[in-house]
C-alpha cells in the first residue's frame, strides 16, 4: 500500500473531508462535546466557504443523525420543543 497520501496529500481532498464528515458518528464513550466538536472541525474542513445559516442546520442534522444514544435524541428533540414554546 503507498503511503504517498502522508507527504503530498490526497489527490481527491476536498471529496474526502465530505465524506469524513457525512459519516461520522459519535464513538462509544465518547462526549457530546468532543463528539460536537470533532463534527464542527470536519464540516470547516470539507466546506471552508459554507454559509453560516445553512452550516447551522447542517451541523445539527449530522449531530443528531450521528448520535449514539436513542435517547439522547429524543431529549434534544424534545428541549428543543420546550425552548420554542417558551420564545414565541
Amino acid at each position: 500500500m503507498s503511503h504517498s497520501h502522508l507527504r503530498y496529500g490526497y489527490l481527491d481532498e476536498p471529496q474526502r473531508e465530505m465524506r469524513l464528515c457525512d459519516s461520522r458518528t459519535q464513538h462509544q464513550n465518547e462526549t457530546l462535546a468532543g463528539y460536537g466538536m470533532a463534527l464542527r472541525i470536519l464540516y470547516r474542513e470539507a466546506w471552508p466557504q459554507g454559509y453560516e445559516k445553512m452550516k447551522d442546520s447542517s451541523l445539527k442534522r449530522k449531530f443528531e443523525d450521528g448520535l449514539q444514544s436513542p435517547e439522547m435524541v429524543q431529549f434534544l428533540k424534545l428541549l428543543l420543543r420546550l425552548y420554542r414554546d417558551i420564545h414565541i
